[in-house]
This record gives structure tokens, sequence and C-alpha cells, in this order.
């Protein structure tokens, strides 16, 4: 079965969508240290980004490594989460999130885009993504809090050609300015949406 292409709502849409978490970095601003282990609150860096995405029914959950692939593989093996290696995760996050994109399963609708240093993404936003994504999948939904654009962002299949082009350290900002006219904002009041652990100030203390 192909995806689809046209815009009708669609029922039980989790289910069709693929979460891709992309947690492949060197954290060079950490140091020595892979900010993606490193303790936050009970868990680890990444775990505590997972969290927001587990039992909400996605197709597939797919986690992207790279740096410490094995180790940030064996933090992931209670959670049904299938592990994929880029072996070129050092050209930057683009490279890393094509890689996600590439391993998805062929009949998605959707993909939803996390990062794994994102540890304060509110618990109840992949469900209110989901519902503004499900009235038309051909859309790209994106939190946003006082008109900035946050994450994750849920990216129809139609602009799966796109992402599997994403090379170097930007990411998909370049689609989202190509398709302005098709992004649908989902109003947040939390600024969780922007918080990333960029270096050991960011972490709990």
């Amino acid at each position: 079965m192909s995806p689809r292409s046209d815009t009708s709502p669609i029922s039980n849409p989790a289910a069709a969508i693929s979460l891709v978490l992309v947690a492949a970095g060197s954290s060079r601003r950490m140091g020595l240290e892979n900010k993606l282990l490193l303790p936050w609150t009970e868990k680890t860096l990444i775990e505590a980004s997972l969290a927001p995405f587990l039992g909400r029914g996605f197709g597939e959950l797919i986690a992207v490594v790279g740096h410490d692939a094995e180790a940030v593989t064996s933090v992931l093996a209670p959670y049904p989460v299938r592990v994929v290696h880029n072996p070129d995760h050092g050209r930057g996050l683009g490279s890393s999130l094509a890689a996600g994109i590439a391993a998805c399963s062929a009949d998605a609708v959707g993909f939803l885009v996390a990062l794994g240093d994102m540890p304060r993404i509110p618990h109840d936003l992949p469900e209110r993504l989901i519902a503004a994504f499900s009235r038309d999948p051909q859309h790209i939904v994106v939190p946003v809090r006082e008109d900035r654009k946050g994450h994750p962002v849920l990216f129809g299949a139609a602009y799966r050609p796109g992402l599997l082009e994403l090379d170097g350290d930007r990411g998909a900002r370049s689609i989202l300015a190509a398709h302005s006219s098709r992004l649908v904002a989902v109003p947040v009041s939390d600024d969780g949406i922007f918080f990333d652990v960029d270096g050991p100030a960011d972490l709990p203390t």
C-alpha cells in the first residue's frame, strides 16, 4: 500500500504515524561526555526525551543513533523502539533525520520528528499534534508559542522525498520555509518546545 495522497481525515491516525527520535549527535559542548546518557530527573536525558511519545499508539518508534551508538542503544533496550544506526552522523542533524525517515514504513502517512536532547516536551503535545494532523494529513503540524516554532514537528508523507534529501546541520528548516503555506500551528504555552540540553548549564542541579 502506498502513502495516501488525499486530504480526507484519517481514523486512528497515530497508528499510521512513525515517530523518529534523532539521538545521534556527538555532544561537542559537553566535552567528553555524551549528554544523552547523563541523568535527567530519575532517568537519562534520552529516556526523558522519549517519554512523551511512549504509549501513544504510534505505528512505529524509531531512534537514530550515531555517536556512542552501543551505549545509547543499551539505554533504549527496555523500550519498544527500533534503533537505526547512522554511520554518517558526523555530517549533522540532517543526515540523521534522513536516515530515520528512510527506515520508516512505506505505509506511514506521517512522520513525527523529535530530538533526543529535548526532555521538557509537554506530555499532552503529541496527541494535540496528531489531532491537528488527522484533519488533513498533507499538512506540516508545528507547535508554536508567541509566533515561534518549536519541536516536535509532524510531517505528512508528501514531504518524505524532501526529508530523505536532508544533509548537514540545518535539519528540516528548509522544508518548513519552502512549504510555509502548508503549516498548521498548534498553540502551546509551555516553553519546553524550545528547550534543549546544549551544555552543562542546562542540566538539573
